[in-house]
């Protein structure tokens, strides 16, 4: 895939594609966040990784950017990778639905707080909004329990998560409490992000989770691969 070779290291990997071992989860460097993390019962304690995250994304900047700004690197030119002929008909197609579902939450959330309904989503008006696909070399790094995203919260406003293939990723209640997602086919999960913690003065306070190889997703991965009968083989040539 010609993919591999679109980077953007100049644009601190906020477009195109990020590789395995470069993003580094906060719980490996955060001591306050080591030590809070040690205070949850077992049960509820995230997974351990031992280094940067063995996942790869590709960041796709979605919608009207700001015709000037001090941030170039949140605005840069999305990353086109060769060969793919409806590429950015297709990620910009799935990203005004993400917008369009972030929109409604936002102004819902407005709402709930007693504000003008736009209250956030002026604040979201021209953001350097991401589509995000993140894919993981289960064939390379599936053996149960390797972390592919550490323990984390994202920096954004909100932030959804979509119908994996695989199972595998955990989020944190307000209590504390460990959960492991399952999305509903034709649904999507949203999480809030540090901005809206901010914003809010901690009455929404930044989703934590992560990303794991299960017992299920090494299930998954089984079943979803090719057998070769020994006593068929000798057909396929």
């Amino acid at each position: 895939m010609h993919i591999c070779l679109h980077l953007n290291v100049n644009a601190q990997n906020l477009v195109g594609v990020t590789p395995e071992g470069i993003e580094v989860p906060c719980s490996l460097i955060d001591g306050e966040m080591q030590k809070k993390l040690r205070s949850l019962p077992k049960e509820s304690q995230p997974s351990t990784p031992s280094g940067p995250d063995p996942k790869w994304r590709y960041m796709w900047r979605v919608g009207p950017r700001p015709s000037t700004t001090q941030f170039q690197e949140l605005n840069s030119e999305p990353v086109i990778p060769e060969g793919f002929l409806e590429w950015k008909e297709t990620m910009d197609s799935w990203g005004s639905k993400m917008i369009s579902a972030i929109e409604a939450v936002a102004e819902m959330a407005a709402i709930g707080f007693g504000l003008p309904k736009d209250a956030f989503t002026g604040l979201m008006k021209n953001g350097p909004h991401l589509l995000a696909p993140t894919w993981s070399n289960l064939e390379r790094h599936g053996k149960v329990g390797t972390v592919f995203a550490g323990y984390h919260y994202d920096l954004n406003f909100l932030t959804i998560h979509g119908r994996s293939r695989f199972p595998g990723l955990s989020i944190w209640l307000r209590n504390g409490k460990k959960v492991e997602v399952k999305v509903p086919v034709g649904c999507l999960l949203i999480q809030t992000g540090k901005q809206i913690e901010w914003l809010t003065a901690g009455d929404c306070i930044a989703g934590m989770h992560e990303v794991v190889v299960t017992y299920q997703s090494e299930y998954f991965l089984d079943k979803n691969k090719d057998y070769v009968v020994a006593e068929h083989q000798a057909l396929l040539y």
